[in-house]
């Protein structure tokens, strides 16, 4: 994968589908509107798959899978042996992903990016080994940038085989033992969120656990800004919780963020969040669809005015002014809790950030992130680490973002501060937290109902029935 971003390689989702497909949804034989988000993920996927009325008959799920030098530093519950073993479990078939993935007939593919085991894999694995696991970030860098070129290419070399055999839907899962350690600084790095508010308990560690934890990042992303060169954000160096005045449209990003369920408290505190770069984040969606001031986005990015020109989109869209994805950060307030002086982190320091605190499968599956977008195929996000996936991928390539779908929000605190970042609003929150893409493996009944229901209802001239009263 060439290292420097190529944005005009990136493809835009074909607003004229998804008018076809928001005209069609007004045809059928309901009162608008009163399937919720089901109408708005067909009319999601009508845009991204040019075609008014989409259909998924073909999704592939890969699980990357390596461990982290930092597992030594005592930050997980399990030992660091447990990520060879997982391989073996999914190799046999006996994970939850496999479960899930063959309740849907979903091909699945388990990929060593840098498994530190000795035993020699199943025959199934594939075998991608960049190294024996990163280095211990809290000390040094994790890769260095020949690694990470090679773990980005692993997964863009996954996503690319995948679409060729005709994938229509991509998801990447992880294995490795501490890698929400790796996670938490990305995040962290990518969203200037201090680790008190993002670093999360992970594999299950006690509070001695968990507080070492946070120190281990903390000190990490001290090391990598001093090494980087990235001075400035008060959050590298305090531990002050950073307060942060609730905007306009908080509340009802709460509120659509399945209010409620288990991890619905964990992200209450984030509020709207103004990352460096975050215009380009907020660079999804189809800029010019007439339909765009009637989407309630599910997973899809903010496309208010404001996220519009940021992206380098064109403000003159007709619904630019008033657009507004639920879930997704205000852009009119936005800035309130970023810190004063914070730096921009452009592409280069985003990789090198990457790099130094990042993870061989999290890199792979940036990789996968963006060649599926490069191919113009969408991607369903799974949970933490997943999140810290996309915000390297989208940091890499900003277009990246138009191609993401956030399947479900984890129970691990963070991931809210990164799908705010991203701008996505999850489909579902269960409470769950295991990684391997089980929480995008069980939406995919989701996605597929809200297609199936947007091709085969009937239309109200078709059934004889009367339309809505003018």
């Amino acid at each position: 994968m060439n290292s420097r971003p190529q944005y005009v390689d990136m493809p835009v989702p074909d607003s004229r589908a998804e008018s076809e497909a928001r005209a069609r949804q007004l045809q059928l034989t309901k009162p608008p509107g009163s399937l919720g988000r089901l109408e708005e993920l067909a009319c999601w996927f009508a845009a991204r798959m040019r075609n008014p009325i989409p259909e998924i008959s073909h999704s592939e799920i890969f699980v990357f899978a390596a461990d982290h030098g930092v597992a030594s530093q005592g930050v997980s519950a399990f030992p660091q042996s447990v990520t060879g073993q997982m391989v073996a479990n999914f190799a046999g078939g006996g994970a939850a992903i496999n479960v899930l993935a063959t309740l849907e007939k979903c091909p699945i593919e388990v990929v060593d990016v840098g498994v530190a085991s000795d035993d020699e894999p199943p025959p199934s694995v594939r075998r991608e080994k960049v190294r024996a696991g990163t280095r211990d970030l809290l000390i040094e860098a994790a890769m260095t940038d020949e690694e990470l070129t090679a773990a980005l290419d692993v997964g863009a070399r996954c996503a690319r085989e995948a679409i060729q055999r005709g994938a229509q839907l991509l998801i990447a899962g992880d294995m490795g033992i501490a890698n929400t350690t790796a996670a938490a600084c990305l995040i962290c790095a990518f969203t200037d969120t201090m680790p008190e508010q993002v670093v999360g308990r992970g594999t299950g560690v006690d509070d001695a656990g968990l507080a070492r934890k946070r120190e281990v990042v903390t000190a990490a992303l001290a090391r990598a800004r001093k090494a980087i060169g990235s001075h400035g954000s008060p959050a590298a160096s305090t531990s002050e919780a950073i307060s942060t005045p609730e905007s306009p449209t908080a509340g009802a990003s709460k509120a659509t963020a399945t209010s409620g369920a288990p991890a619905a408290s964990a992200s209450e505190t984030i509020g709207t969040l103004d990352m460096p770069l975050a215009g380009a984040i907020r660079a999804g969606g189809t800029s010019h669809s007439p339909a765009a001031g009637t989407s309630k986005a599910i997973g899809t990015p903010d496309m208010s005015a404001a996220g519009a020109i940021r992206a380098g989109g064109t403000s003159d869209s007709p619904a630019a002014a008033t657009s507004k994805a639920i879930g997704a950060p205000d852009s009119s307030s936005a800035g309130t809790s970023k810190a004063a002086g914070t730096p921009e982190l452009p592409s280069a320091g985003a990789r090198k950030m990457l790099a130094h605190v990042g993870g061989l499968e999290i890199a792979a599956m940036a990789g996968f992130y963006i060649e599926a977008a490069r191919s113009g195929v969408p991607v369903l996000l799974d949970g933490y680490i997943s999140g810290a996936a996309a915000l390297a991928a989208v940091r890499l390539e900003p277009c990246t973002v138009r191609w993401m779908l956030a399947s479900h929000r984890s129970a691990e605190g963070g991931h809210g501060y990164a799908l705010q970042a991203l701008g996505l609003n999850p489909l579902v929150d269960l409470g769950m937290r295991l990684g391997e893409g089980s929480g995008a493996a069980l939406t995919l009944p989701i996605i597929k109902a809200a297609l199936a229901l947007h091709r085969n209802m009937a239309t109200f001239t078709s059934a004889g029935v009367d339309g809505k009263s003018p």
